[in-house]
């Protein structure tokens, strides 16, 4: 079973906006309840609910990019994504989209440095203004990661 073009087309415009550092159009991807979690592979192994970064809907998403610009102090870098190609898991009310990644941060005059690896695990849902995340959680493959986890990934 294919992807359906839109749903690839949101997965990569998300991650196209975040490498432009471009929030505004990275959250037009979310529903209004839409969640987005970050945890580690171990931790959703061990059904473990802890991770590293939760929002429960669109106003937290925007608290954290409101945070970004104006709060945190933080090195400036941004993050450049590789993405492999989406499958397809589960049935009917449990489909999700699994999408494997790779993300390097690039820092002004510092080497890029691989940042963290892992997958994508999306649900979507349709409506008259198009595809858009319901819920995203982020599975990093390390658990050890650099402290530095300001922008989403």
């Amino acid at each position: 079973m294919s992807v359906p073009v839109a749903i690839a087309s949101l997965i990569q415009s998300s991650a196209a906006a975040l490498d432009a550092l471009d929030f505004h159009h990275w959250l037009s991807g979310f529903t209004e309840y839409g969640q987005y979690h970050i945890t580690t592979a171990d931790n959703q192994r061990q059904g473990l609910p802890l991770g590293l970064m939760h929002a429960l809907n669109k106003d937290q998403l925007r608290d954290r990019i409101a945070s970004i610009s104006s709060v945190n102090v933080y090195e400036p870098h941004r993050y450049r994504h590789i993405l492999s190609q989406t499958w397809i898991k589960g049935q009917g009310l449990e489909l999700q989209y699994i999408t494997p990644f790779a993300v390097y941060r690039i820092t002004p005059s510092k080497p890029t440095i691989l940042f963290v690896t892992g997958e994508y695990q999306d649900r979507v849902e349709y409506s008259h203004s198009g595809v858009r995340f319901t819920y995203r959680t982020v599975v990093l493959d390390n658990d050890m990661i650099d402290t530095l986890l300001a922008i989403p990934l």
